[in-house]
């Protein structure tokens, strides 16, 4: 199945023809009716697409991989300063608007706060890195307390417990 996703808001992070793809997506939730949805990204797609998948499955486990800053940064997700490109250690209003002079201060707080009413719906976040990790947790992406929700990160290394010979391989699918 093919799920086209059209143009999105990279400042949002929203969908910009939501009525083209989330009514496909809708029917997707529907039909297939899964019980874990793994978002790779919200990027594209559309971060309104957490939503979309716990209002259609309200008792489906939603995990989101946390590839990158897209959340946290709106210059890329870089965590770049555009002036200078200098690392930029914590994301503020004030420090955002150094980078989009154009955009208001509360532009900002309004996509963090709505970024993050989004990500209350998630119940696992994994995040490839202890660094990354930990800046979502600065920006205060945590585990919801009412879900009792884990942020985690890669398993440490070492050897891995060994699959029963006569183990079925698990069909996953991902977004």
């Amino acid at each position: 199945m093919l799920l086209w996703t059209g143009p999105s808001d990279l400042f949002t992070l929203s969908q910009s023809l939501p009525e083209a793809t989330m009514p496909e997506l809708e029917r997707l939730f529907l039909e297939f009716r899964p019980d874990i949805v793994h978002f790779h990204h919200y990027l594209l797609i559309g971060i309104e697409a957490l939503a979309l998948a716990r209002r259609c499955l309200p008792n489906a486990r939603l995990i989101v991989t946390l590839h990158d800053y897209y959340a946290i940064c709106a210059s890329d997700g870089l965590m770049l300063t555009t002036p200078g490109q200098s690392l930029c250690n914590f994301a503020s209003p004030d420090a955002c608007r150094a980078c989009f002079p154009k955009r208001r201060a509360d532009q900002f707080v309004l996509r963090r706060l709505n970024l993050l009413l989004h990500f209350d719906l998630v119940d696992i976040f994994l995040a490839p890195s202890e660094f990354l990790r930990q800046r979502y947790i600065a920006w205060d992406c945590r585990p919801s307390a009412s879900s009792g929700s884990p942020m985690v990160a890669r398993p440490r290394p070492g050897p891995q417990p060994a699959l029963p010979r006569n183990a079925t391989p698990l069909p996953l699918s991902a977004i």
